[in-house]
């Protein structure tokens, strides 16, 4: 297995509008479990019994919870917990630089010296999907805010580093022959959502490998995904 599924999976759950509550790890939040749950006086819920009902219908997960649900779909499993998930399953470790981290990465934040509290995966393009918080739930975030990246021991991430394509972020236009047109999609590989026509225009936000493709987030009327092969800088 390669880095790169990680990654896909996690950008696959991002329009799904999963939710965050503390010790979750990926199922459905409901309003029984919301009742029994603000019934608890322990302070780690605090935030769940505050803002949890809004979850209610929705997949949630703890940070740890949504990497140990990802691992799962893969079929191998990691401990429920940052610090354990940086103490057990990484094959290297290292502090975020200059370095391209591979997609599939998990990346962690750091504080006091030992707490690794928090993790999320890394992308590719700079970007990280992570469970943030029972009001955020699960979001996609810049990577300048965190601290240190892993690569687990069960996954293969040689040659997986983000790829220096010739297209680039800023303006582009559709390149598809013979006045075609190409699909955008809700996330790599994912639904599709809209078509653009050759010629047509769109904002590239970012590029990064995903599965075996090399893909843009673009952005337009919507924000979307496309096969960076049918685009060319403007």
């Amino acid at each position: 297995m390669i880095g790169q599924e990680l990654a896909k999976l996690a950008m696959e759950i991002l329009p799904l509008k999963w939710g965050y509550i503390y010790g979750q790890a990926g199922a459905m939040w409901t309003a029984a479990k919301q009742k029994e749950l603000e019934q608890t006086t322990a302070e780690k819920f605090e935030a769940g019994r505050r803002y949890g009902a809004k979850w209610i219908g929705h997949n949630v997960a703890d940070c740890s919870g949504l990497v140990l649900y990802l691992c799962k779909q893969l079929g191998f499993s990691v401990p429920h917990g940052s610090n354990s998930i940086w103490r057990e399953c990484l094959s290297e470790k290292r502090i975020i630089g200059a370095k391209d981290i591979p997609a599939g990465a998990l990346v962690f934040k750091l504080r006091n010296g030992t707490d690794y509290y928090h993790v999320g995966v890394y992308v590719g393009g700079g970007k990280v999907v992570e469970a943030k918080g029972t009001q955020a739930g699960v979001v996609e975030s810049d990577l300048s805010t965190w601290t240190h990246y892993g690569l687990l021991k069960q996954l293969n991430y040689s040659g997986a580093e983000e790829k220096d394509e010739s297209l680039k972020g800023g303006s582009a236009v559709v390149d598809v022959p013979n006045n075609g047109t190409v699909n955008v999609r809700e996330s790599p590989a994912g639904k599709k959502v809209d078509v653009l026509k050759e010629g047509e225009k769109c904002e590239v936000m970012s590029v990064f490998t995903s599965g075996a493709d090399v893909w843009a987030k673009v952005e337009y009327k919507r924000v979307g995904y496309i096969m960076a092969k049918y685009l060319r800088n403007d």
